[in-house]
C-alpha cells in the first residue's frame, strides 16, 4: 500500500511539473511579467507568454450572441535595437539603489504567436480563428471578451543576455472587420514586446528569460520617478481596451473592437376565432444589410403559444437569413438572438404574414417597438395571389456602427371579420313592405271614414 501511494503521488507531481511547464506567463493587466520582488534578483519565467485580443460585444438582454467568422491574422518579427530602457532603481530592486540603463537588442529568429479561442486548450498558428461556435458574452453596456494569444519564444536560440525587442502585428484589415460586422477599436495594429534574458542559473551556457513587457509606442522606456515615459510607451496586456495614457479616461484610440448587436421578438395575436387558436399562420422575415457578408448564426427563443414552427435559419451574410417556413399561432413568439447592426450601413427587418384558413376573413395590423398599430388590412384566403398578404412590418430603427439599447418588436394581430348573416334584405324586406302597407292602407282607411261622417 506505501509503495501504490508513493507511485500515485510520483505520478502527481510529475503530472503537476508537466503542467507548469506547460503554461505560459500572463501579462496582468500593467503589461508587465516579471517586476524584482527581491533586489538584484530575476525569476525565471516560462518561455511563453499570453498576450490578450479583445472584442466588446454589446446586446440589449446580455445574452450570449454566436460570433461571425472572421480570422484575426498576428506575426511576430524582430524589433529595433539599441533602444535604452532603464529602470525605476531604488533599494528596492538595487542594493546600490540605482537605476539601471541597457540598449535593446533587435529580436531573433524563432518567435511564434497562435491564438486560441477556447480559453487555451488549443492554438492556431498565426491566427485567431472566430466560427459561428464560438460565443461571445454581452452586456447592455459592452462586455469585454478576452482571448488569448501565446507569444512563444521557445525556438529561439538566445545569443546572450540583454533585452530583445519585437514587433507583433495584427494584419487583418478594417474592411476585412467590418464585413464581419465587427467596428475596428482603434487601439494600436502594432505592439512591441522586450524580452528579459540571463545567463541560466541551472544550465551552463544557456540562457533564459526573467521578465516581459509589452507596449503600443516604439521608443525609449525611462522608470525613473522624474520621467514621464512610462504613460509615453502606453504598457498595456495586448489588443485591449485599457486607459494606457495615464489621462484617467479610456480615448478612441485606447478601445478595443467592438460587436453591436440587436434581437428581434416576432408574436403572433388571434382575436375573435378561438377555434383557430392553434392555426399556425406563415410568416415571411427578411433580413437586409449588404455590408455584412461574413456568416452570421443567428440564435433563436421561442414561446410556444398554441403552435409555433420556427427553423433557425443557416449561417450565412445577414441579406441571405431570409426566412419563409416561419408560423406562429395564437401567442407565440419567436426572438433572433444576435442580429449585427453593421458598420458601414444598417441592417433592416421585414416581416409580413399570409392568411392560409379557407373561406375566412381577418383584419391584420401590427406594431413595432410598441408603437401605434398598422392600420388594419382585410386578408382573404385567397393562395394565388396577394390579397391574403398583410401590410409589410419595416424595422427600419437600427442606427449603424452604434449600440441599440431597445428591446426590439414585431407584434401581428388577426381580428376575425364578421359578415353579415346571409340573405338579410330576403328575410326582412317583405316585412317592412307589409307595413308600409299595411300604415299606408291605414291612412286611406282614415281619410275615408272622415269624408263617412262629414256627409
Amino acid at each position: 500500500m506505501k509503495k501504490l501511494v508513493c507511485l500515485i503521488l510520483a505520478i502527481m507531481m510529475i503530472a503537476m511539473v508537466g503542467a507548469a511547464f506547460a503554461t505560459s506567463a500572463n501579462l496582468a493587466g500593467d503589461g508587465v511579467v516579471g517586476n524584482f520582488t527581491t533586489a538584484d534578483t530575476p525569476v525565471a519565467q516560462d518561455n511563453s507568454v499570453l498576450i490578450y485580443k479583445e472584442i466588446t460585444a454589446y446586446n440589449k438582454d446580455a445574452s450570449t450572441v454566436n460570433a461571425p467568422v472572421l480570422t484575426y491574422n498576428y506575426t511576430i518579427k524582430p524589433g529595433d535595437a539599441s533602444k535604452s530602457v532603464t529602470d525605476a532603481g531604488g533599494a528596492a530592486l538595487h542594493a546600490s539603489t540605482n537605476s539601471v540603463t541597457v540598449l535593446t537588442k533587435a529580436g531573433l529568429t524563432g518567435a511564434t504567436i497562435s491564438g486560441s479561442v477556447d480559453n487555451g486548450t488549443t492554438y492556431t498558428a498565426g491566427t485567431l480563428q472566430l466560427t459561428n461556435t464560438v460565443q461571445l458574452t454581452t452586456a447592455d453596456a459592452g462586455y469585454a471578451n478576452k482571448f488569448p494569444l501565446k507569444v512563444d519564444f521557445s525556438g529561439v536560440t538566445w545569443t546572450g543576455a540583454g533585452v530583445y525587442r519585437y514587433k507583433i502585428t495584427e494584419t487583418t484589415t478594417t474592411v476585412q472587420k467590418n464585413a464581419a460586422g465587427i467596428t475596428d477599436g482603434g487601439i494600436a495594429e502594432i505592439l512591441y514586446m522586450d524580452v528579459y534574458v540571463k545567463d541560466s542559473s541551472s544550465t551552463a551556457g544557456s540562457y533564459e528569460i526573467y521578465g516581459y513587457t509589452c507596449f503600443k509606442e516604439n521608443t525609449d522606456i525611462n522608470g525613473t520617478t522624474a520621467s514621464s515615459n512610462l504613460t509615453t510607451v502606453q504598457k498595456t496586456e495586448g489588443f485591449v481596451t485599457g486607459d494606457t495614457d495615464g489621462s484617467v479616461t479610456v480615448e478612441a484610440d485606447e478601445q478595443a473592437d467592438k460587436y453591436y448587436t440587436f434581437n428581434l421578438e416576432i408574436s403572433k395575436t388571434l382575436s375573435g376565432d378561438q377555434a383557430m387558436n392553434s392555426h399556425q399562420f406563415p410568416f415571411n422575415v427578411d433580413f437586409t444589410n449588404a455590408s455584412v457578408t461574413a456568416n452570421i448564426l443567428l440564435k433563436q427563443e421561442t414561446t410556444t403559444g398554441g403552435g409555433i414552427t420556427a427553423n433557425l435559419p443557416a449561417a450565412a451574410a445577414v441579406s441571405s437569413l431570409d426566412i419563409a417556413d416561419l408560423k406562429l399561432a395564437n401567442g407565440a413568439k419567436v426572438k433572433y438572438v444576435g442580429i449585427p447592426v453593421g458598420v458601414t450601413a444598417a441592417t433592416t427587418v421585414t416581416v409580413y404574414e399570409r392568411n392560409d384558413v379557407t373561406g375566412t376573413v381577418y383584419r391584420s395590423s401590427y406594431t413595432v417597438d410598441g408603437g401605434t398599430a398598422s392600420t388594419a388590412k382585410s386578408l382573404t384566403w385567397d393562395s394565388t395571389g396577394d390579397a391574403n398578404k398583410s401590410d409589410v412590418a419595416n424595422l427600419s430603427t437600427i442606427t449603424m456602427n452604434a449600440d441599440d439599447d431597445v428591446s426590439h418588436t414585431i407584434a401581428f394581430t388577426n381580428t376575425l371579420e364578421q359578415i353579415s348573416p346571409t340573405g338579410y334584405v330576403s328575410r326582412f324586406a317583405p316585412y317592412a313592405l307589409i307595413l308600409v302597407a299595411g300604415i299606408a292602407l291605414l291612412v286611406i282607411a282614415m281619410k275615408k271614414r272622415k269624408h263617412t261622417e262629414e256627409d
